[in-house]
């Protein structure tokens, strides 16, 4: 009898080592590279792409905006290759698998209850002061931090340029919108207000059974 409570106890301590070894793999698993990536771009490497980000909104013959994303990181790595894709999530999703930028990161709206809201009820809020999300991804990195950023599940794309050399971080938000000017700066209300903005007007010039989902995504690119 003692013989078989003891070889019981020895099961059921290996299945809990089995099951805590599988919980820590898993954790394992969504460590993000941004925990440990630190480095910051060159304000040369920054300003350049701004110089291609303004001429291209206010030029009077923008890019749309994939090809405004892809156009700028190209000018922000160079002379290293990147690869790109045909929307923002395949382009950056395609630098993280080249070790060129940290895996995407969601951030869902809440409605008007406070609840999450994935596209369903309309979107009221973001669940985030999007800013201070920015310098967490960037490790609270001295310098420039630049981001790809998906609106509305892929909706728009856009960079946004973390300047965290100060005491007050700023962000700078770029597509191809004459009315952003390529490179225009937000504030942390500025920047979730606008958010919301856009996204509340996209979803609700849907039709009801067509809705987006309302997430937005960001990849923090790594130099």
């Amino acid at each position: 009898m003692n013989r078989l409570l003891a070889l019981e106890n020895e099961v059921l301590r290996r299945s809990k080592k089995a099951t805590a070894r599988a919980a820590a793999q898993s954790l394992r698993r969504v460590v993000r590279p941004f925990q440990t990536a630190t480095a910051v771009w060159p304000d040369a490497s920054v300003q350049s792409m701004k110089t291609f980000l303004v001429n291209n909104a206010t030029g009077g013959n923008p890019q749309n905006c994939i090809d405004t994303i892809n156009e700028a990181l190209k000018i922000l790595f160079a002379p290293k290759r990147i690869p790109t894709g045909s929307a923002v999530h395949l382009t950056m999703d395609a630098l993280a698998t080249a070790g060129l930028a940290t895996s995407r990161t969601d951030f869902e709206f809440l409605d008007a209850k406070g609840k999450t809201t994935t596209g369903v009820v309309r979107p009221d809020h973001l669940g985030v002061v999007l800013l201070d999300e920015l310098v967490t991804l960037a490790n609270n990195a001295v310098g420039w931090s630049v981001f790809g950023f998906s609106l509305m599940d892929g909706y728009h794309s856009v960079l946004l340029s973390l300047d965290n050399s100060t005491s007050t971080p700023r962000v700078y938000w770029s597509d191809q919108w004459p009315t952003k000017g390529g490179f225009k700066e937000y504030d942390k209300a500025g920047l979730n207000a606008e958010v919301t903005r856009l996204t509340q007007g996209w979803w609700d010039g849907q039709p009801a059974n067509k809705k987006h989902r309302t997430r937005c995504t960001v990849w923090r690119t790594l130099p």
